[in-house]
């Protein structure tokens, strides 16, 4: 250092963040301070011009680090590298076991349930999707009853199934249905009010039935995939999960009673009118959607 001069631009160098106003009252008084002394005398500029701005209420000087890319690509890829453990970490966690065989029940479980794969009664479950293998089932069960304005109402219990419901061309009920077993005649039973088909002894079946106009079904089991084909008859479904897919009709009045705790309802369109159709579908999970 050669002079005082020197050492003050050094100094100034070091002020350059505050004020114009600021940094020239602090190096008129450091100015004054430092002409009486020798040079030898001086501390190091940083050190005595950060004992300066503290004594003034200033924060002390810090070097700006220059931007780097090969620091800013390592932190990146720490912190993707974190990131991916956690994620990791998270799966493992949220759907343990990731694979599981169970040759009793003929099942596969993968990822703790989001896909579920039922060799029995031919049902694949990815998310909230059900769907049900058609060709797992070999026997057929085909029906047709007579509904009239006393037995007017058709009702299906199941475990699980896949079902397409579609309009009568006549005043029959139409049953098409494959079952996992034989069918016996405890499966449909004839009341005075209405017609029951009981599906919870066997493993799954598919089904389409076909339903007199103004006529009513309820479908209550456990997991199905239901398609409602352009109906013309009051429609009443509870599943604990699955799917249910509604084609309405254009000129059709419907009255839409929808609930799903868990997942994804469409938008329906209700019409006030007294004669509306009436589809009321409660899920536990999964979704209600329109084509």
């Amino acid at each position: 250092m050669q002079n005082h001069n020197e050492y003050l631009k050094q100094l100034e160098y070091y002020l350059l963040d505050l004020s114009v106003m600021e940094r020239a009252k602090l190096l008129s008084e450091i100015s004054e301070e430092i002409s009486t002394k020798e040079l030898l005398d001086l501390e190091d500029p940083l050190s005595f011009i950060n004992t300066k701005r503290n004594i003034a209420g200033f924060t002390p000087y810090q070097e700006k680090q220059n931007f780097s890319f090969l620091r800013f690509f390592a932190k990146f890829f720490a912190l993707l590298i974190i990131s991916s453990m956690l994620f990791v970490g998270f799966l493992v966690w949220k759907f343990t076991p990731l694979l599981k065989i169970d040759d009793a029940t003929n099942s596969i479980t993968i990822l703790g349930g989001l896909i579920d794969i039922d060799g029995k009664s031919g049902k694949v479950k990815i998310l909230d999707e059900v769907q049900f293998t058609e060709d797992k089932y070999t026997d057929n069960l085909l029906a047709d009853f007579s509904l009239d304005q006393r037995r007017d109402e058709v009702i299906l219990n199941f475990n699980s199934g896949q079902f397409t419901l579609k309009g009568s061309p006549t005043s029959e009920l139409k049953l098409n249905c494959k079952l996992s077993v034989a069918a016996d005649n405890k499966m449909l039973i004839t009341n005075d009010d209405h017609i029951l088909i009981d599906f919870t002894h066997i493993e799954g079946q598919t089904c389409e039935i076909q339903i007199p106009q103004d006529k009513k079904i309820t479908l209550e089991g456990k997991e199905a995939a239901i398609n409602i084909e352009r109906p013309e008859f009051n429609t009443y479904i509870e599943l604990e999960a699955g799917s249910v897919t509604i084609t309405p009709e254009v000129e059709i009045d419907y009255n839409f009673k929808l609930d799903v705790k868990e997942g994804y309802t469409g938008t329906f369109n209700s019409s006030p009118e007294e004669d509306a159709y009436e589809i009321q579908i409660s899920i536990g999970t999964g979704s209600i959607v329109t084509k």
